[in-house]
């Protein structure tokens, strides 16, 4: 059974024509008696009484008639409903964020800055890496990204352009941090050396934080010598010894 079956119903009701009925729904008239008879058949009643003049309702027509109007009312306002939930959505900023920031950050940022009802992240943005991210921002896949910045960047230079608009919102310090022995010491210590390195979990090698943390060592005296175990993605800690 078609929503279409109940409006040409409910026309047919109004008119008691089924020549007005069908002009009305914009069909023909031999459409439109096929329909009324499939509706009919699906109901497994007479609904139209065919005898008298003007056409009337049989009783189980009538009370098929309030169904109709119930539920062509009900699409009606589901449907309103919806286009409004589409138009809200499609006015929300998209917003592209690391895994990390997502976690840790976004969340009490977009509430507390009392934007959260404006804002729709993009939920393939935590499996981007790095420049992933202003591509994003060119494409018009996401109109926001929250993201690391800092001067080692290889790719720094692309926000200073003109394409872009860029706000500090908050400061982020990165220490070093090492699982503990039986007496609660660091079981690693930095620098480390050629024969014992210090096993690492680095960060992805084109993300935000592993070009600080290299950047970062550069300008040290004494450089660090570590062994990398695995990449973490995007701020997504995993299992191991963790040195960042």
């Amino acid at each position: 059974m078609e929503i279409r079956w109940l409006e040409d119903f409910m026309a047919l009701a109004r008119t008691r024509h089924f020549s007005r009925a069908a002009e009305m729904q914009h069909v023909s008239q031999p459409t439109f008696s096929r329909r009324i008879k499939l509706l009919e058949e699906a109901m497994g009643s007479t609904l139209i009484d065919r005898q008298s003049l003007p056409l009337s309702l049989t009783p189980a027509g009538e009370l098929f008639l309030g169904l109709c109007e119930k539920v062509t009312r009900e699409v009606r306002e589901t449907r309103d409903r919806i286009k409004e939930l589409e138009e809200e959505t499609s006015a929300r900023i998209s917003v592209g964020s690391t895994q990390g920031l997502f976690s840790h950050f976004y969340q009490s940022w977009a509430k507390d800055a009392g934007i959260a009802e404006r804002l729709q992240l993009n939920l393939k943005a935590t499996s981007w890496v790095g420049e992933q991210f202003l591509d994003a921002l060119e494409s018009g896949e996401c109109e926001l990204v929250l993201c690391y910045w800092h001067p080692y960047l290889p790719w720094g230079s692309r926000l200073a352009s003109d394409k872009f608009e860029w706000l500090v919102l908050a400061h982020e310090s990165l220490v070093p941090v090492s699982i503990g022995d039986g007496s609660g010491q660091p079981r690693f210590a930095l620098p480390g050396s050629p024969a014992q390195p210090v096993p690492l979990i680095a960060y992805h090698s084109r993300g935000f934080l592993q070009s600080a943390i290299e950047g970062h060592l550069a300008r040290q005296n004494a450089g660090a010598t570590m062994r990398p175990l695995l990449a973490v993605d995007s701020g997504r800690a995993q299992t191991g010894v963790v040195v960042v």
